[in-house]
């Protein structure tokens, strides 16, 4: 029957059987793939700017969950003020803690 459906449909079979190998990589090297944050809070740390070390302002924000409706405009909002010389976020940026969740991030932080 295998023999059957692979001589009379092989373009098929293998298109299919790409796919799925595609899948499986792109979950794999989602999960596993390292972060591209080596050193990111001293280097993010050093891109703070404060004119007046006694008067400055700064945003704080947290247990957003992974929620980008409520996260995405925050960043937009914070980021376009210019009297906010910088935010802290306090935990809970995601749900879980696997590493590809936090993937969505590292791409937003990119400013």
């Amino acid at each position: 029957m295998t023999k059957k459906v692979f001589k009379e449909h092989p373009k098929t079979i293998i298109f299919v059987s790409l796919c799925v190998l595609l899948l499986i990589a792109f979950k794999t090297w989602d999960s596993y793939a390292p972060l591209s944050v080596h050193d990111w809070n001293k280097r993010e740390i050093s891109r703070v700017k404060v004119t007046d070390s006694d008067n400055f302002t700064f945003a704080v924000f947290g247990d957003n969950q992974g929620n980008s409706s409520f996260f995405e405009p925050l960043v937009r909002d914070i980021e376009h003020r210019q009297e906010i010389a910088f935010a802290i976020d306090v935990g809970d940026l995601v749900s879980s803690g696997e590493k590809k969740h936090f993937r969505h991030f590292t791409l937003l932080f990119v400013w």
